[in-house]
């Protein structure tokens, strides 16, 4: 075996190494990526529940307002 040969081997050896190494890298970045997506979607649906009861709240303040509005004015 020629030196050169040995030399392909031990870089595409190293270069094999390297993309190992990275591949474990991005399984680490892509199951981050993941959870902080599921922390985001819970956060979304918490802040739209507390929408939700803002909009309802507010509604029913209407009406009570509107229905005091009304007694007063049938007196």
């Amino acid at each position: 075996m020629t030196s050169s040969t040995m030399e392909l081997r031990e870089l595409a050896r190293s270069a094999n190494c390297r993309l190992s190494e990275i591949e474990g890298e991005l399984r680490v970045l892509r199951n981050e990526m993941r959870d902080s997506v599921k922390a985001l979607r819970a956060e979304a649906r918490k802040d739209a529940r507390t929408l939700w009861l803002a909009l309802f709240a507010l509604a029913a303040g209407v009406v009570l307002v509107a229905g005091a509005t009304t007694v007063l004015f049938m007196r």
